[in-house]
């Protein structure tokens, strides 16, 4: 799936998409990624997120 297909699903600006899947942000809006993985039929946040 590309980027912007995900903002398209989402509805989440492709700026964000890039931003968070590029690694430029230091923190992520919940409810961003509430929406993710629910586009993406995700039930456990570990499967997309690393935490270091």
């Amino acid at each position: 799936m590309s980027q912007k297909q995900l903002a398209e699903m989402t509805s989440i600006r492709p700026n964000a998409i890039s931003e968070i899947v590029n690694n430029q942000r230091s923190t992520i809006n919940r409810e961003q990624l509430a929406i993710i993985c629910k586009a993406l039929e995700i039930i456990d946040m570990n499967e997309i997120l690393e935490l270091k």
